[in-house]
């Protein structure tokens, strides 16, 4: 009797032994697999992460180096063109100056030796209107 409940309750211990074994190693080996899926995904969502803000973080270095160098370029084109219509109104005034500086002269020389020119003639004039007079009262008086 004894001998026939080993023979029987072997198989059976065997039975529920293999399956338990197979139960655990099922589970263990859904959890290793679960874990490493989880570690996996938060390392890969970290590497995604640091390369997304390394990305935004050069685009944005980008643009604003862009943006300042545009800035610089429209402030020293305007300070060159400043400088430039300074430049030319300065050049324009002396210019102008000078000519009508000449013009002036020209013009007050011009008046100058048109009143002399009237003043030699009309003393001219005189003196020679005085010699005729006195010719003719002195050959007046003769006759």
């Amino acid at each position: 009797l004894q001998q026939l409940k080993k023979s029987r309750l072997l198989p059976a211990a065997e039975e529920i032994t293999t399956a338990a074994a197979e139960e655990i190693t099922t589970a263990a080996s859904e959890e290793i697999m679960t874990a490493a899926s989880e570690e996996i995904t938060t390392a890969a969502s970290e590497e995604i992460k640091t390369a997304a803000a390394e990305e935004i973080t050069t685009a944005a270095a980008e643009e604003i180096m862009t943006a300042a160098s545009e800035e610089i370029t429209t402030a020293a084109s305007e300070e060159i063109t400043t400088a430039a219509a300074e430049e030319i109104t300065t050049a324009a005034a002396e210019e102008i100056t000078t000519a009508a500086s000449e013009e002036i002269t020209t013009a007050a020389s011009e008046e100058i030796k048109t009143a002399a020119a009237e003043e030699i003639m009309t003393a001219a004039s005189e003196e020679i209107t005085t010699a005729a007079s006195e010719e003719i009262t002195t050959a007046a008086a003769e006759e």
